[in-house]
């Protein structure tokens, strides 16, 4: 804990960055437990304002009690797709008047984006897979073998976090899923990768082969790549 603060107090945030976030193009009938919900997963809030008079209905704002839980729902919400409708979700700026006309867009960015067949979450997304190449170079076990492997911990990591809104946009359009396998040398260094997430609390799924036992894989959920490449910039590509 005390070192994940640390790590927060070196960070620089850009100037717009504020613990309040503006909400617009959200369902008119949407509740304020539904935006708990949604907004919920990412961190303590203070509050949250849903808009109902005719001028303010379908937007909300959301107060965080941490500036980077903020952030990171600002990062990820934006573009979520609640009942067919792509949020535009941005930091309150009271001192500029909070111009309509920023928000309107980055709406029609998303609105457009969408038209195009590119969804706009999932286009930064990535699941990265990590296969131990020892096994096919020292163990020789076949390549069905090890595409299996690679299926199993993908498979589960999807399933144990399905309802991550990551995971969600990500399966939002099957035939735009980023994937990177990348290979580990051997079993140490991908127990190695393994204690690192755990330490930092990076969502993913270590497989077991069965019966042996043995630690073979790891998938980790879909993630923006800036949020995991210093997890896996050592490894290279399985080839």
């Amino acid at each position: 804990m005390a070192m994940g603060m640390q790590r927060r107090a070196n960070v620089r945030l850009p100037p717009e960055v504020n613990r309040v976030l503006y909400i617009r193009n959200l369902p008119y009938k949407i509740t304020g437990e539904e935006m708990y919900d949604i907004f919920g997963k990412y961190g303590a809030i203070r509050q949250i304002r849903v808009g109902n008079t005719p001028e303010t209905k379908g937007t909300a704002f959301v107060v965080y009690e941490d500036i980077f839980d903020a952030k990171n729902a600002c990062d990820h919400l934006s573009g979520f797709n609640v009942c067919n409708r792509y949020l535009v979700v941005l930091y309150y700026q009271p001192s500029k008047a909070f111009k309509k006309l920023d928000a309107e867009k980055k709406l029609d960015e998303i609105v457009k984006m969408k038209e195009k067949g590119i969804p706009h979450l999932i286009m930064s997304l990535v699941q990265y897979i990590i296969l131990r190449k020892d096994l096919q170079t020292v163990l020789n076990w076949p390549l069905g073998a090890l595409f299996a492997q690679t299926c199993h911990a993908s498979t589960s990591v999807l399933h144990l976090f399905k309802d991550d809104p990551n995971t969600q946009n990500y399966l939002g359009d099957l035939d735009s899923m980023h994937k990177v396998v990348l290979q580990a040398s051997d079993l140490e260094a991908l127990t190695n990768l393994a204690t690192k997430l755990r330490e930092h609390k990076i969502d993913h799924k270590a497989w077991l082969e069965q019966p042996e036992n043995i630690l073979t894989c790891i998938a980790l959920k879909p993630y923006p790549k800036d949020e995991v490449k210093e997890f896996v910039q050592q490894f290279k590509l399985y080839r």
